[in-house]
């Protein structure tokens, strides 16, 4: 049955007048500016002045100004919530998980694949680790470039682009003659990749109802299982596909690994082809606030409603809180003037990044900053490690089959079963941060249990401990990445959601980068050396984490 709500103005709300109301709506065009700044032509001196005086004024108004904008993001709150959680929210839960599955694919991808690229093209151990770089590089731009474009000129946008790139440019690194042109190859292929998290969470909390974004961790399941994907794709590709001896023609006997680029790529694009075809994502409401696009945020909404079964009236002073009845004409000028300063795009980002950076902020900034490198070095590092750590038993307990494929077929079914122990890690986070734990307690609880079990890991041999203690590690380790994925973009605000993510993601990316390279390092020093580097990453997480000065649980993103 269909429900009808209404949203009006109280009639206890101080009226603004109608020039005040236009200066507050609709931000100054341009050619404002510029006739503005030419009225002082004949005295630049005092052009300069007033100018620069001006433009302190907007600095030490900004806050206030964004306090209004958080008002207004209030009303939009209640509008969400009185929507609900409906078909719209379901569907768009799944196909924002496509963005965290195709992720999952990627990455796993190159540590799957890199032991057959190694005898394909003669690469020597001391570059191999460049191709896991190569992508994690590509991720880190693709990180930053695409939260930018979030925030500039929309979610809507990247949505779709980041999965298409991924596509295009994994088809042809399948084709790669090279392992120069495969590292590039998948540079792009990062670059595409890199968005998909800020660009995704960041759609998905300003479409749900504060009472629903605890479901944000659930996407960490679509990773987990894409992990678990990869894997079994391998598992069942490069034994039969691979070269295993001196002397066999790669070009004929060693195309598994490409065959596997392939597979993916054509999940990928079947992701893409849903995305396109099955659901049309509307703009954030919340996005077209911050740009003072109100009348096709009312739009959204409505659109909404209409798929969830239900019926909304909005009127355009319903976007405006009670709060702003007493703002004051000199508030609604320099509200305006940052409007007009959010209009010059790119620009904005430093703005962005001042706020970031403000008293209230910096340490929030610094710390969830720190936790992604933390978090992203630790954990690259372990997946790297463990693939080929459980091939080399497979080789000392089969000596028979240590030359063909029966060790790296049970290396890969090891890491199979720590992958699908992701799976239960996500669901077990999205039940925790809505206890009295919260996002905070979550997180040091798991990032102690990761620390601890790599360290008992490291000392203990036993077949069975290995994959008691890697299946604790693959539950608490996803945990970690699904509360972190839920509590960064709920403590940024809107209007720099997009690039705080994307900034958090360029510091996983860069760890993400020398992790490989020192992995390597320490295995050649001792086999346990990167198990316990592991762990004490994980320890100063749990530490990180503790520092936090804020909690989102109950706050609406």
């Amino acid at each position: 049955m269909n429900s009808k709500k209404n949203f009006r103005s109280s009639e206890e709300n101080i009226r603004i007048s109608e020039e005040e109301r236009e200066r507050f709506l609709v931000p100054s065009s341009p050619d404002n500016i510029i006739t503005k700044r030419n009225s002082f032509s004949d005295d630049d001196d005092n052009a300069d002045i007033i100018i620069r005086e001006e433009n302190d004024d907007i600095d030490s108004n900004l806050l206030a100004d964004i306090e209004i904008v958080k008002d207004q993001y209030e009303e939009l709150d209640n509008i969400i919530s009185s929507i609900g959680m409906g078909n719209f929210q379901k569907r768009l839960l799944v196909l924002c998980g496509f963005g965290w599955l195709s992720d999952a694919l990627w990455m796993m991808c190159v540590a799957i694949i890199l032991p057959r690229v190694q005898v394909h093209f003669q690469v020597p151990n001391s570059i191999i680790g460049l191709l896991s770089s190569s992508q994690y590089f590509g991720m880190m731009f693709g990180a930053v470039f695409w939260g930018i474009i979030s925030d500039t000129y929309g979610r809507k946008q990247a949505f779709s682009w980041t999965l298409g790139l991924s596509v295009f440019f994994g088809y042809i690194a399948s084709l790669s003659q090279s392992f120069e042109q495969l590292c590039f190859l998948f540079f792009m292929l990062g670059f595409g990749v890199g968005g998909n998290l800020p660009v995704d969470g960041a759609i998905f909390l300003e479409f749900v109802p504060k009472e629903n974004q605890y479901l944000l961790t659930l996407l960490s399941v679509f990773f987990e299982f894409g992990a678990a994907f990869t894997a079994l794709v391998g598992y069942l590709i490069l034994p039969s596909y691979s070269c295993f001896k001196e002397g066999c023609d790669v070009y004929k006997e060693n195309n598994g690994w490409r065959y596997v680029i392939m597979i993916l790529g054509t999940c990928t694009l079947i992701m893409l082809i849903i995305r396109i075809l099955f659901f049309r994502l509307l703009e954030s409401p919340k996005f077209l606030l911050s740009h003072n696009r109100k009348q096709e945020a009312i739009f959204v909404f409505q659109e909404i409603a209409r798929i969830n079964g239900n019926e909304i009236e909005i009127h355009l002073d319903n976007l405006s809180s009670p709060k702003h009845s007493n703002v004051s004409p000199e508030s609604n000028r320099n509200f305006n003037k940052s409007s007009i300063l959010s209009t010059q795009k790119f620009s904005s980002l430093f703005n962005d990044l001042k706020y970031l950076f403000k008293k209230q902020w910096i340490t929030t900034t610094m710390i969830v900053w720190s936790m992604w490198g933390v978090i992203s070095f630790g954990s690259v590092m372990f997946n790297l490690y463990l693939p080929k750590y459980l091939e080399t038993v497979s080789k000392e307990e089969n000596k028979e089959h240590s030359e063909g494929g029966e060790a790296i077929r049970k290396g890969l079914k090891g890491f199979m079963i720590f992958s699908i122990w992701g799976a239960p890690g996500a669901i077990i986070a999205s039940y925790l941060i809505e206890t009295i734990l919260g996002r905070k307690g979550a997180m040091i609880i798991a990032a102690t249990g990761v620390s601890l079990s790599t360290f008992l890991f490291a000392n203990f041999h036993h077949h069975y401990s290995v994959v008691l203690f890697s299946m604790i590690i693959g539950i608490l380790k996803s945990v970690n990445w699904s509360v972190i994925y839920c509590y960064t973009p709920e403590v940024f605000e809107t209007k720099i959601r997009g690039t705080a993510c994307g900034i958090s993601s360029v510091f996983a990316r860069i760890t993400g980068m020398i992790s490989p390279i020192i992995t390597g390092t320490l295995i050649s020093l001792s086999v346990s050396a990167p198990l316990y580097v592991t762990s004490f990453v994980f320890g100063i997480l749990a530490i990180l984490v503790f520092m936090l000065p804020i909690e989102t649980r109950g706050r609406q993103a």
